[in-house]
């Protein structure tokens, strides 16, 4: 197992939902927040990790992303207000 298949794409998901809860403490709309997880994961990693191609960018993006969407709903299914 190589680091990137599970610490950088834990790590990236986890700023992505740091990431999109601040944008949504900004007033980002909710249909932005929906698809905003996956949007920066795919740019933490085309930014910062050395990916020999697109299709490789683009698999680790979409997989951390899906990631932090869940980590996303999760979160905000615990701090509902009933």
């Amino acid at each position: 197992m190589t680091p990137l298949e599970l610490n950088n794409q834990f790590g990236v998901a986890l700023m992505s939902v740091i990431g999109t809860l601040v944008l949504r403490k900004l007033g980002v709309t909710e249909r932005a927040q929906a698809v905003l997880p996956v949007i920066l994961c795919v740019s933490l990693f085309w930014l910062f990790v050395d990916l020999p191609d697109a299709r490789g960018l683009l698999i680790h993006g979409l997989v951390s992303g899906l990631l932090a969407s869940g980590i996303l709903y999760v979160i905000q299914g615990l701090t509902l207000k009933r």
